[in-house]
């Protein structure tokens, strides 16, 4: 008996009716979607940086032949030097169109929260020449004139020909992709940039028989603006049909307004306001 009456005191005390269930599973449904909930617009939509971190780190631990991005020469476009007060116009210039030839390799990839609407991504490179065929013509010292009289070049054409170079330099390259609510149909715009460096330096050292070893500084421009647009759009059709319970059909469209975007070391998130309109006489 005493038994007994213990375990009927203990099923006494719960309450499994249908209604007791039901709140119970309302309360863990509320729970679990608390995170998801919109409360200060209509339509949100969040994608997360998890993905483009890992790929980062996946680009970092690759090994060099995967990081390695070749550079190559497609015509001349001046000389590298020229020395007419003291050479008498001796200069070198490239070779070849496809004569200088470098590798990249880059590393240290990472990525930077510039502020709620911006991210910039970091890649450090050190950049060296595998080929450099340099044309050089010498003309000579410029010499003093006879009784001391000015200066002059030496006689004749001087000489030419090929010889090679080498160099290296290394700089950090940032990308900066911006981030903006399309003001149409919704969904995140973005437009990619590089921001710096503007140019690149490096020294093209030269060994010259009649000179020495020149080092010839040498500055490369990289192109800056906007390189790349595009969009990511909301996954859900903004216009459409629908069937009333009278059996006839209407068109809608969903007026779209962009609210807020933020940016986070997390994720970039975006709210929108949305108001369903139809199509008179439709």
């Amino acid at each position: 008996m005493l038994v007994a009456s213990s375990v009927l005191a203990v099923s006494g005390q719960a309450d499994d009716s249908p209604s007791t269930q039901l709140e119970a599973a309302r309360a863990e449904v509320i729970k679990l979607i608390e995170g998801t909930r919109i409360s200060d617009g209509d339509i949100a939509m969040s994608i997360p940086l998890a993905p483009v971190n890992a790929a980062l780190a996946t680009l970092n631990a690759a090994p060099e032949a995967q990081r390695t991005i070749s550079l190559n020469s497609s015509g001349a476009n001046g000389l590298f030097w020229k020395d007419d007060p003291t050479w008498c116009g001796s200069f070198a210039e490239l070779g070849s169109p496809d004569g200088l030839r470098a590798a990249a390799v880059l590393s240290s990839f990472g990525l930077e929260i510039r502020d709620a609407s911006s991210v910039v991504i970091n890649v450090s490179a050190a950049l060296s020449l595998q080929r450099a065929d340099v044309h050089w013509h010498f003309r000579g010292r410029r010499v003093s004139g006879p009784f001391g009289i000015g200066n002059v070049c030496p006689p004749g054409g001087g000489v030419g020909g090929h010889i090679g170079g080498r160099g290296e330099t290394s700089f950090t390259l940032r990308t900066l992709a911006r981030l903006s609510q399309d003001a149409s149909d919704g969904g995140f715009r973005y437009d990619l940039s590089l921001i710096s460096p503007a140019s690149i330096d490096m020294t093209l050292k030269i060994g010259f028989e009649h000179i020495g070893d020149l080092g010839i500084p040498q500055s490369f421009n990289v192109p800056q603006g906007v390189l790349l647009s595009g969009k990511i759009p909301l996954l859900f059709q903004t216009s459409g049909t629908v069937q009333l319970p009278d059996g006839t059909s209407k068109k809608y469209a969903v007026a779209i307004a962009a609210k807020s975007l933020g940016l986070t070391p997390v994720a970039v998130a975006g709210l929108w306001t949305g108001k369903v309109e139809f199509t008179p006489g439709s």
